[in-house]
């Protein structure tokens, strides 16, 4: 633990150091550095926490957005400028944590019914599912209402599922970040069976788990 009160945890998804909170001084370290329980099957999933609306939300007011709502909010933008739109959360003395884009809900659009938190999908995925899974613990001992969220970890696998495809021409072309999550977004399945998605952000398995 550092002389700041955070426990500093090395990411080996994209090399940083993760910054948890001192309110964890008294939980066994071994916990923390724990990954968080297993992330649920999609066919386990809650379809009432993939369909959350958050009306306490102080910008969309529980009014869901669309990718088309988010492209053109933000089309020719790079991640960095996206993630921060809603300010940031200090995480240590040198680690802030994006609240992420100003339209953070929106529809899937291949499944409207279900809901993708961005912030999730695009600055806490980015971390790498160690940190993904490891967030929804510290919620849990925070007694937060999100943690375990079916939507938070849902929209984790699909962040973890795009930088896996895109960090390569995320860096090559910074700009074309916002048409990058909209391709893969939108992109549909193969008819062959080879998944854009992962099981469990399948479209077809969520319409059969939540139809």
């Amino acid at each position: 633990m550092g002389n700041d009160g955070y426990l500093y945890v090395y990411s080996p998804w994209n090399g940083a150091w993760i910054g948890i909170p001192a309110q964890l001084e008294y939980i066994d370290p071994q916990l923390v550095l724990t990954p968080a329980q297993v992330p649920p099957d999609v066919l386990d999933y809650d379809c009432g926490q993939l369909r959350n609306t958050h009306p306490d939300d102080a910008l969309q007011h529980g009014n869901v957005g669309t990718i088309q709502d988010f492209a053109n909010a933000n089309n020719g933008l790079t991640r960095s400028d996206i993630i921060g739109q809603r300010g940031y959360q200090r995480m240590g003395p040198m680690i802030s944590l994006p609240y992420g884009p100003s339209i953070r809900y929106i529809r899937d659009p291949q499944n409207p019914d279900v809901i993708i938190d961005l912030r999730h999908m695009l600055v806490v995925a980015y971390q790498g599912p160690f940190a993904g899974n490891s967030i929804e613990i510290i919620q849990g001992m925070g007694s937060e209402q999100s943690a375990y969220d079916h939507q938070d970890y849902f929209s984790n696998s699909l962040g973890y599922r795009f930088y896996e495809l895109y960090i390569s021409q995320i860096r090559a072309q910074p700009s074309s970040f916002t048409s990058l999550v909209v391709q893969f977004l939108t992109q549909p399945q193969s008819q062959s069976g080879a998944s854009h998605r992962t099981r469990n952000n399948d479209p077809n398995l969520i319409n059969q788990r939540c139809p």
